[in-house]
């Protein structure tokens, strides 16, 4: 076989093996592209997933025709005072938007690489005051392994997480004057009863 048959040859090969591994990559699956529900923040102490809690807080707490049948039925609240059908229509309305209110600040929070959360009140709130402190915090992983912790807990509840995203980390310093929900307790702390009733202010 003359040179210029076998070079040709070698040609051809080459063109062949390139052509092969164009197409091999073209059949490849693609993966697609991660959605705001699987991105994963790495913490250095733990991994995140950042899953919306709102799937998993609707199973956990009435939806808004429960609630409007069950604050029909009720009279007064836990703190004897009467309620009102006015009172009833603003526990129902603010409890649709404290939902919504709540949710928001962690699917915010996600996108913003939030790694904790506190809770403040928006008034006096007399059901919460036994089970939750003002200032307490909760971790992002806390929160999807437990979507108990978004508020609102109770009707009539005044309580809000908000973002936390200062520099220090609260779990290391009490400059901050903010304290572990869980504090020792790996377990999940007693929340207040979505029943108990406070009467809007």
């Amino acid at each position: 076989m003359s040179f210029i048959a076998i070079v040709g040859v070698l040609f051809f090969l080459l063109f062949v093996a390139i052509a092969a591994y164009f197409v091999s990559k073209q059949k490849s699956p693609q993966e697609d592209p991660p959605t705001p529900d699987m991105m994963i923040h790495t913490s250095g102490i733990y991994s995140i997933v950042r899953k919306s809690p709102r799937e998993d807080f609707q199973r956990l707490r009435p939806d808004e025709n429960a609630l409007k049948q069950y604050v029909k039925e009720q009279s007064v609240d836990l703190g004897g005072r009467t309620i009102t059908d006015s009172d009833r229509k603003r526990i129902v309305a603010d409890w649709a938007s404290a939902i919504e209110r709540n949710i928001a600040e962690i699917e915010t929070g996600d996108f913003k690489s939030c790694d904790f959360y506190y809770y403040e009140f928006t008034g006096t709130d007399d059901v919460c005051a036994g089970f939750i402190e003002k200032g307490s915090f909760v971790t992002r992983e806390e929160i999807f392994r437990h979507p108990e912790l978004v508020p609102p807990f109770h009707a009539g509840c005044t309580c809000v997480l908000h973002g936390y995203y200062g520099t220090d980390n609260p779990r290391e310093t009490t400059m901050l004057g903010m304290k572990p929900f869980f504090g020792e307790n790996v377990n999940l702390p007693p929340l207040p009863d979505w029943k108990n009733i406070q009467k809007p202010e």
